[in-house]
């Protein structure tokens, strides 16, 4: 099961992280890449293999959609069309 997890970064570290999450995806992308082999003697490991790299497809186009959504939040705000936020809800630096 896939669950979507949220934590608060600073701004300005935002492009590394999008740039680490980039690198990751590449990686699986080439990993699965590296599966695609045709095997005349084995139909069924064949099958099966194909079965497992489209799963993992599945779970890189989510990964890429998160990317995808924060260069968008990312950018409006570089570009001035979204305000960075002052206050993160749920952070209380006077009780920490």
């Amino acid at each position: 099961m896939k669950v979507k997890v949220s934590y608060t970064v600073d701004f300005d570290d935002i492009p590394e992280i999008i740039t680490e999450l980039l690198q990751e995806c590449k990686s699986a992308m080439q990993s699965e890449i590296n599966k695609l082999k045709f095997v005349p003697h084995d139909p069924e490991k064949m099958l099966h293999n194909l079965g497992t790299i489209r799963s993992s497809l599945a779970q890189l186009d989510a990964s890429v959609q998160d990317i995808e959504h924060l260069v968008s939040g990312w950018s409006a705000v570089v570009s001035g069309e979204l305000e960075s936020p002052e206050f993160v809800p749920g952070e209380d630096s006077e009780e920490n």
